[in-house]
């Protein structure tokens, strides 16, 4: 299991809602940066940072995102209202490491796969569920879809996309290779985080 702690972006600040409904805002810091770089700090090196406001359709928080992107070192993943493919494309020239799309992802299952051609290995489906049934436009509308089944339908969609990807390289130069994307020229691996640990293997996985 990998535990990535969230960020969660609305009215400029880190916010924590229960149940994902906007009227319980429960937690309320006035410095998002500050809390990414405090979590990297204990040692993730990974953080999911949503856009509440873009996912509920009152704005953006795209200025926040970048500052967040340049306060620490961690890879970002990015998911909240991401419905085009210029949202996409503008949120990794900021410097994220994945995109996250959760409801065009869910009603148009070849834009998924397009968008995962384009983007190979930069793409992440979320499944956001309450009582196994998938929710969507930021937890505020419940489908009758089941998280197994759509799980399991979403596989073929990747795999599809995956036979259709051309891996496109990273410039060395650019945002995301200086973010230690794996897969560029630039890319060196962190340190441990500690002396007792160590980088897990990763197996090949058959396509």
């Amino acid at each position: 299991m990998i535990a990535t702690p969230a960020v969660d972006l609305r009215g400029g600040r880190c916010v924590q809602l229960v149940g994902g409904r906007p009227d319980d805002e429960r937690i309320s810091l006035p410095d998002p940066p500050a809390v990414a770089r405090r979590w990297n700090e204990l040692g993730f090196e990974t953080l999911h940072v949503v856009d509440l406001d873009a996912a509920l359709g009152s704005g953006d928080n795209t200025a926040l995102i970048e500052r967040i992107v340049d306060a620490t070192s961690a890879e970002i993943q990015v998911g909240g209202g991401v419905r085009s493919e210029e949202r996409v494309g503008a949120l990794l020239d900021l410097g994220v490491a994945r995109v996250v799309i959760g409801t065009r992802g869910l009603d148009d299952p070849d834009w998924l796969a397009r968008v995962c051609a384009r983007w190979p290995g930069r793409i992440v489906l979320a499944l956001d569920t309450r009582e196994g049934r998938i929710l969507r436009k930021g937890w505020t509308e419940e489908t009758a879809l089941l998280v197994g089944v759509k799980a399991s339908s979403t596989a073929s969609t990747r795999t599809r996309a995956r036979a259709r990807s051309t891996p496109v390289p990273i410039p060395s130069g650019s945002r995301a290779a200086s973010r230690h994307w794996p897969n560029s020229p630039g890319w060196t691996r962190p340190e441990p985080p500690g002396p007792s640990w160590a980088w897990p293997s990763t197996p090949k996985r058959s396509m």
